[in-house]
């Protein structure tokens, strides 16, 4: 186990400094290595999300395929033989180095796209939809045939939507999205914009946004066994079910273990 992991930790079993990234150092005789540059002292998992936890390297593997099979953290606890806060803990981290390396890893989308927002929430009375109060908005770009990308946001304004959709798409692509008035300002930003009218048709030939409208269905799905998730930990998530179905026909496992092994961004 701790080699299959540390094979997505250094290339070519090259070690470095994980602070200055000076190749040279002194191994010390507990094993660790002490930087002949800056004088840290590190091990082979130093400042990686999977050193945030105690657990094992291969209990860290049953707890990263477990959690690949969307099984709780409670159950997670029990086939695993750890206490729940710990389970809870070691999923929680998975899900901030999901987090991390979505907003560092994700390139431009590009093609035909389609942009949409959605509410999540627990069952309130009152308004549905646009407005809804309590609710937490989301925004979502998909580039059909590719990958999908949310975010909650703040509120759902044109300024909020069109500063991430300028963000997050290359100028000249195609842009489907429905009659929401806060998307009227697509055109003058370097998008081709068409828009599908709901109120009357779903679709009209390739002007629908059938694909956004699948992953609020695939999330809104998933999230109803946590019972409730908190606003502070949503974000967490809905990054992991942006993950979820952006590698629905590929094997997650390997992508799971190879982001716990990244090193957490900004340790100062």
């Amino acid at each position: 186990a701790r080699k299959y992991l540390l094979g997505f930790c250094w290339k070519n079993q090259q070690r470095f400094c994980p602070k200055c990234r000076a190749r040279s150092f002194v191994k010390l005789d507990d094993g660790r290595r002490r930087c002949k540059q800056c004088g840290y002292t590190y091990h082979d998992f130093s400042r990686r999300w999977i050193n945030l936890s105690r657990l094992s390297p291969d209990q860290w593997l049953r707890v990263v395929k477990l959690f690949e099979l969307e099984v709780s953290a409670r159950m997670i606890a029990k086939q695993v033989g750890l206490a729940y806060n710990t389970a809870h803990r070691a999923v929680t981290i998975l899900r901030m180095a999901i987090l991390a390396h979505s907003e560092d890893a994700q390139a431009l989308l590009s093609g035909e796209i389609e942009l949409d927002e959605s509410y999540f929430g627990g069952k309130r009375k009152g308004k549905r939809g646009r407005g809804a109060a309590g609710k937490v908005p989301v925004f979502g770009i998909l580039s059909r045939g590719s990958q999908v990308f949310v975010q909650v946001v703040p509120n759902c304004k044109a300024e909020t939507l069109l500063g991430l959709t300028v963000k997050k798409v290359r100028r000249g692509s195609i842009v489907y999205t429905d009659k929401y008035k806060a998307y009227d300002s697509l055109m003058f930003c370097g998008f081709r914009h068409l828009a599908v009218d709901h109120g009357k048709y779903f679709s009209t030939g390739k002007v629908y946004i059938n694909g956004l409208e699948g992953f609020w269905s695939f999330a809104k799905e998933r999230l109803i066994k946590h019972h409730g998730v908190s606003r502070k930990f949503f974000p967490l998530y809905l990054k992991e079910l942006e993950l979820r179905y952006n590698y629905r026909q590929h094997d997650l496992f390997p992508e799971l273990c190879r982001f716990l092994c990244d090193f957490v961004p900004d340790v100062e």
